[in-house]
């Protein structure tokens, strides 16, 4: 019943990982600290998605409003979606470091990975939370040397944790999931919408619509 049990789950992870390149180095620090994004870089509408791996309502966001905007928008070309990450707790810090060396080609389907199975490894601690979160990397390409690579690298731990410092003076994060919505030359300005929660797909298409160029309307 184990074994059984076991083949079934490893079967289900390798269909959730399906999309994710095989094995591949660790990318640099520098560019593990760079952007992580969705979606055609030149599109008129960009979404800043302030989210936390272990967060409920982000998993909540990623199983539906996120669904039809990367459908109706993203795939498209009307939207690209930059992901700022906003660890609210340790397993959600190390996820993110995890997710971020893997770099920009893999660090959507690992995160969607994460988020689609959340209640099988975000409430773990000590021993059994790393040993979940090293299996998922595994399966993400990652050798167990590069994991603990990763979790160590003391300059990426810092730059994570300066990126949200930096966030939360910027555009003052109050809660996850927390999205800033705006053309680019908007984005940064009083004039870019903001969405709190894990609003409908419907909440999320009034603000895109409203900041789209008129021209791709």
């Amino acid at each position: 019943m184990i074994r059984n049990t076991l083949s079934a789950f490893a079967a289900f992870m390798l269909i959730a990982v399906a999309a994710i390149p095989a094995r591949a180095e660790n990318v640099s620090t520098e560019k593990a600290l760079g952007e992580m994004s969705l979606g055609k870089k030149d599109a008129p509408v960009v979404i800043y998605a302030f989210e936390s791996l272990t967060c409920p309502h982000c998993k909540a966001f990623h199983d539906n409003a996120y669904k039809q905007i990367k459908t109706k928008y993203v795939d498209t070309g009307k939207v690209r979606i930059v992901f700022k990450d906003y660890p609210l707790n340790g397993q959600a810090f190390y996820g993110t470091l995890v997710a971020r060396c893997l770099g920009p080609d893999r660090y959507v389907g690992m995160t969607e990975m994460l988020f689609d199975n959340q209640a099988q490894w975000a409430g773990y601690g000590g021993d059994k939370f790393f040993q979940t979160l090293a299996q998922y990397a595994r399966l993400a390409g990652m050798t167990d040397a590069d994991f603990k690579k990763c979790i160590n690298d003391k300059a990426l731990i810092d730059g994570v944790q300066k990126a949200q410092k930096e966030y939360n003076a910027k555009y003052k994060i109050e809660s996850t999931p927390t999205f800033v919505i705006g053309t680019p030359k908007t984005i940064d300005t009083d004039a870019a919408k903001r969405i709190e929660g894990a609003q409908s797909f419907e909440v999320f298409e009034g603000a895109i619509k409203a900041v789209l160029p008129d021209p791709a309307k």
